[in-house]
């Protein structure tokens, strides 16, 4: 085995098990702090366990097959891989999208979002975001496999599916990019109009502050999903009009890049919330010592509440 595909191999491992573990504590945080079970955090969880689940599915699958070169698991588990892979990033990138439907409104209508957005809301909310990875990708992931089969290789390829592949790529990939922007520049516009009309009238300055942490949070997000996702976009494109305009090793590495967003969504987390951090901290170091509950209300982290 060449050097290169040791080091890739224990590259694309070793962030298939940080992906894994950093979801996990970030799970066990929520369960074990009660001060973290919001109503947002609900979406939080939710995004920890799609993450989750895409570090073991579909990361470390792809990792044997990029390693070995091949596909050595069989037609049945190909079809599981596929499905689950796709499946999984849809997921987390819907959550994505929620969550940041979920700022926007925080930040636009306070009073409304603190009124209406209820544990059984967000639940719905989380439910129609499964269903909708199952309306965008179950026809097409069954489709493949009865038509496209091939020993030793598990890959679903844009160019052969073009009566599915303008509907995925734009409710899967370009639908949802536009909607986390859009919210995103919704909310700085937001603020910059908050910070322009100065006052020293302490409700609006709670709720300027209360804002700014709504801006941050989003910012976090959307950063972490333009870097590791907007690339990918341009090259599903590129390969649905045809595979022979992007190299193998470019869709691969874009590919991998999709799923270094469940990588870095546990360490949005934690910049984004301290007491996340300190629950993170006191699982890492099996701190089992009750420490003084935090000052920071849950707008820390839900942002508005």
């Amino acid at each position: 085995m060449k050097a290169s595909t040791v080091v890739l191999g224990l590259f694309l491992s070793c962030t298939t098990i940080i992906t894994l573990w950093g979801n996990l504590v970030v799970l066990i945080a929520f369960f074990m702090t009660k001060k973290l079970r919001t109503t947002f955090t609900f979406y939080l969880i939710n995004l920890a366990i799609t993450d989750a689940a895409v570090a073991l599915t579909a990361m470390s699958f792809y990792t044997f097959d990029v390693i070995l070169g091949y596909w050595p698991f069989g037609e049945f588990m190909c079809g599981v891989w596929i499905f689950f892979d796709y499946g999984m990033t849809f997921a987390s990138v819907f959550t994505l999208v929620s969550i940041s439907v979920d700022r926007l409104w925080a930040v636009k209508r306070p009073i409304q979002y603190k009124q209406h957005s209820t544990k059984k809301r967000v639940i719905y909310i989380i439910i129609v975001c499964w269903a909708a990875v199952l309306a965008v990708w179950l026809g097409p992931c069954i489709k493949d496999r009865l038509d496209y089969t091939e020993p030793n290789v598990c890959k679903w390829e844009p160019n052969n599916h073009p009566e599915f592949v303008i509907f995925i790529a734009s409710v899967g990939h370009h639908l949802p990019c536009f909607l986390i922007l859009v919210c995103y520049f919704s909310v700085a516009i937001k603020m910059k109009r908050t910070v322009s009309s100065l006052t020293n009238d302490q409700i609006v300055e709670r709720k300027r502050i209360k804002e700014k942490k709504a801006f941050a949070t989003l910012s976090y997000v959307v950063l972490a999903y333009a870097v590791c996702w907007i690339p990918f976009h341009f090259i599903f494109d590129l390969s649905a009009v045809d595979m022979k305009l992007v190299p193998e090793w470019l869709y691969t590495a874009t590919f991998w890049m999709t799923y270094l967003n469940s990588t870095f969504n546990p360490f949005v987390y934690a910049f984004s919330n301290k007491d996340m951090r300190k629950a993170i901290v006191k699982i890492l170091f099996c701190k089992n010592k009750a420490e003084p509950v935090s000052t920071e209300t849950d707008a820390n982290i839900a942002t508005v509440n």
